[in-house]
Parts: C-alpha cells; structure tokens; sequence
C-alpha cells in the first residue's frame, strides 16, 4: 500500500509569486501607496498656504460636516427603531398587512425629514424655522407619541418614545449652528443681545427699542445712549421734587421730603450706572437736563427770526465748544454793562411774560440799539420804551431795564460799535454830532498840506467873482456842511461851533 502525503502548499507557490510578480498587482500597490500620500501631501501645501483665519474656518467647516454626517447616521438608526413601533401601530390599530404597515412610518418620520431639511434650508440663509420648522416637532412628538403606545410596561413605552426626540434634537442643533453663523455673516454681531441683560428686563427692551430704531448704533452704543437718557431723566424728576418741597405747606412737607428722598436715591443708582464720574458723560447729562428743563423756552421761541434760534441754541451746554457762536455773542464778547446778566440762561428764562421771545444777549440786545435806535443832542436814546422793544426786538421789562441804565452803558457800546451806528438824526431832533464832525474837521485839515496856489485872472472866466483878499475869511465845504477855520491855527471845525 503506498502513502501519499499532500503538501498544502504544493501547487499555491507558483500563484502567490505569479500574483506578486504581476503588473496588476504592482500597479494596484503603487496607486494605493502613492495615492493617498499624494492627497495628504496636497492637503497639508493646502493647509499651509492658508492664514489664521482661513485655517479656523476651514477646520470649522470640516467639523460641522463630520458631525452633519453623524447626525444622519443616528437620525436613520432612530427612525429605524421608531419604525419597529410604527408598523406595530399599523397591523394592529389600523389593520393594514405586510408592506402596508410601514405606511405610518413613512407618513410621519419620512414626513418629519422632509419638514427638517427645509427647515435646515432656511437657517443656512439666517432666517427662522418658520413652519417648517414647527411641523418636524410636532411629527416627531406624534411619531414618539404612537410608538410608546404599543409598548407593554411603562419603561418600554419610555424606550420607544426616545429615539425620534433624540433625532429631533440633534437635527435642530445642526440647524441652529446654521442659522448662527449664517447670521453673524450676514447682520452685525455687535448688535445682539446677550441673554445676561434680562437681568434687567427694563433697561433691555429700551435698548432693543433703542436699536430698532436707529440702525447705525452698536449694543454697546446704544446702553450707554440709554444710560445716559435714564439718568438726565431721573435728575429732572428730582428736581421736580426739590421744587415741590420748595412750595409745599408745613402740614404736607414731610411727605414732599420723602419723594425727593426717593427721587435722590434713583437718581444716584441711574447717575452710578451711567458713569457720571466720566466728566464727559456728565456733560451730557447735564446737556439733556438742560433740554428738558428748558423746553418751554424752546417750544416759546420766536420763530419769525433765526437769530433768536441761533442765540438760544449759542446757550446749550456742550455745544458752543463745538459749534462756533455768532460775532457779538456773549460767549465771545461778554457784555460791559452794569445791567448784563453772566449767565444769559438765567437771563432769558427769567422776566415776565414776554421772556418766551427775549432770547437775544446783552451784547446783542446793546448793538441793535446803537445801529438801529437814533440818539438825542445829550447823546441818550430818542425813542420811549415801547418803540426800543419793537424794534430791537425784546420784551418791554428788558427794554425798560436798559432805557433806564443807558447812562452806564450805551457810551461804551457807541464805542464798539461806532462803524455801525447810523449818524445822529438831524434837523428837529438836534444838529450833528461833534465828534463826528471834529473827526472829519481833522481828516480835511490833514488832507491840505501847502498853501493854495493863487489863481490866474486870466484863468477865470468872464463874469465870474475874483477871489477874495488875505484879509477875508475863507470858508470850506465838506462832506456833511460848511466849515470854517479856526482862529489862530489851519484847523477846521463846523461853522457855529463854540457859539452858545
């Protein structure tokens, strides 16, 4: 009998070095060794040549895919188990047979992916879930509703009803990181809110309001905005309360004291919160109380003029450093008088009635007299009280308060403004001014530098009158009236000058 024995390899190592041996194979290799170098070298030159920047988004994108890819793998292994409890509703509720029990999955779940990727669509151009979005929770709850019922025991019923919320959920995270981003490239981030201001509620919906309203403010601009109204706002109240203590009786004081206690207490949080240590956000607290608090002046303002508007905007605080103020202001040209007043907001808001129009400052009120009032031999003003007032426009009390001090000031305020005063009314209300005319006697006699040269007879036409003697007094015509010259010297003064 003879043995045979057989070698398990006998007859395969032929193949196996045929096989390493071939072009095939060694072509397969190289494309599965070379290929995937080639790539990962590709990528990180890629990589390299990328900045900071570019580098976060693309590591930002490439995560947001890997976990896209992950929700989709345990989105589709929910729906699977959802599917189970599904059909179990579909034989054994609704009687329907093999295959139509996967109706109800499909109505619901199939329904509920549909629903989510519109909704997933709109976040990724930053607009809200809409109602789509509401629709894929309420298929997903039905979905979860249906299959917990044909569950046996409550724990069961709790493990059928998990896994479409689970997918929900991480369906809606995706969408919301979408919609996030899709966001802050579109809108600016700097205007958003952040969820810690509904610690103050109030203060949160102002600047909300605040920011739908003007579009060109940041958050951050637009709680200091705030801030800043809320404590001008809470210093006027207090100051309504001072005032109301100030008219109060005995027998109702104390009550008045303790509003103007509580209106001090708020107006010191409202002036700690808006920084009033800053002196230039004090600057414009005190601004806006000062509109407040002067409003009456502003609504009662003459509007037939823009001068009146002009000086009372010149009184605001923090705009006359900005904004320059007219010639002749009091900011540049402080008034001399014995009657100005230094504070010309103190000066237009007291008075009588007429107040509300007498906006104009002492410089202002004393240069429209002297260029528009005419002036008497004595040199004091022509006009009464009334006809100043029209005129210049103020109110008769202040009119009356510079009639009656014209001594004080008006010789100064000629001064200023000689170039222009109009001259002095001639005629029934005086001869003209001597100053005036001892100015222009000068300016003649200076102009005449030599002795005249005698005339010619025969230069003179016939008929005409020969030219008087060096005894004779000559006389000179200027430009406002006969002069003659005084005894003694070459200077000229008017004729009848000196005479009593």
């Amino acid at each position: 009998m003879t043995t045979v024995t057989l070698d398990p390899f006998q007859g395969t190592t032929p193949t196996v070095t045929e096989l390493l041996t071939s072009w095939q194979f060694v072509a397969g290799a190289v494309v599965l060794t070379l290929g995937p170098a080639l790539a990962l070298r590709r990528r990180r030159a890629i990589h390299a040549a990328l900045d900071e920047q570019q580098r976060s988004a693309a590591l930002e994108l490439r995560g947001r895919r890997v976990e896209d890819c992950l929700t989709l793998v345990i989105a589709a292994a929910a729906a699977a188990l959802s599917a189970t409890g599904l059909r179990r509703v579909g034989r054994h509720q609704m009687g329907l047979a093999d295959p139509f029990d996967l109706l109800p999955f499909i109505a619901l779940d199939i329904a509920a992916m549909v629903c989510g990727r519109r909704a997933r669509r709109r976040a990724r151009t930053g607009q809200g879930p809409g109602l789509s979005g509401i629709l894929f929770w309420v298929l997903a709850g039905t979905s979860s509703l249906f299959s917990a019922a044909e569950a046996a025991s409550p724990l069961g019923a709790a493990v059928r009803a998990v896994w479409p919320v689970l997918a929900a959920v991480l369906w809606e995270l995706g969408s919301l990181e979408e919609r996030r981003a899709a966001r802050s490239n579109r809108t600016r981030p700097d205007r958003r809110l952040a969820l810690i201001r509904l610690f103050h509620p109030v203060e949160a919906v102002r600047v909300a309001l605040l920011l739908a309203a003007r579009q060109e403010l940041t958050q951050e601009e637009a709680t200091a905005e705030v801030r800043i109204s809320r404590a001008a706002y809470r210093w006027y109240r207090l100051r309504r309360a001072q005032e109301a203590v100030r008219k109060s009786g005995r027998t109702t004081r104390w009550a008045f004291r303790l509003l103007e206690a509580r209106a001090d207490g708020r107006a010191q949080n409202a002036s700690e919160r808006a920084r009033c240590a800053d002196p230039a956000v004090l600057e414009q607290v005190v601004g806006r109380l000062q509109l407040r608090v002067r409003q009456t002046e502003w609504a009662g303002m003459n509007l037939r003029s823009a001068a009146a508007f002009e000086a009372l905007r010149g009184t605001l605080i923090g705009f006359s450093a900005a904004v320059p103020t007219r010639a002749g202001s009091a900011h540049t040209a402080p008034s001399t008088s014995a009657g100005a007043s230094g504070n010309p907001q103190v000066e237009a808001s007291t008075g009588s009635a007429d107040s509300t129009r007498d906006v104009l400052t002492d410089a202002e009120v004393e240069e429209r007299i002297v260029r528009l009032v005419p002036r008497r031999r004595d040199g004091k003003l022509a006009w009464g009280i009334n006809k100043c007032a029209r005129v210049v426009g103020i109110g008769t009390p202040r009119a009356r308060k510079f009639h009656t001090s014209q001594s004080e000031w008006l010789p100064a305020a000629v001064a200023r403004h000689s170039s222009t005063a109009p001259p002095a009314p001639t005629g029934p209300t005086g001869p003209p001014s001597l100053e005036k005319h001892v100015d222009q006697a000068l300016a003649l006699a200076n102009a005449d530098t030599g002795p005249p040269a005698e005339p010619d007879p025969r230069d003179q036409p016939l008929g005409s009158v020969p030219p008087a003697g060096p005894d004779d007094e000559p006389k000179r015509t200027g430009p406002a009236g006969d002069y003659q010259p005084l005894p003694g010297s070459r200077l000229l003064v008017p004729v009848g000058a000196g005479r009593r």
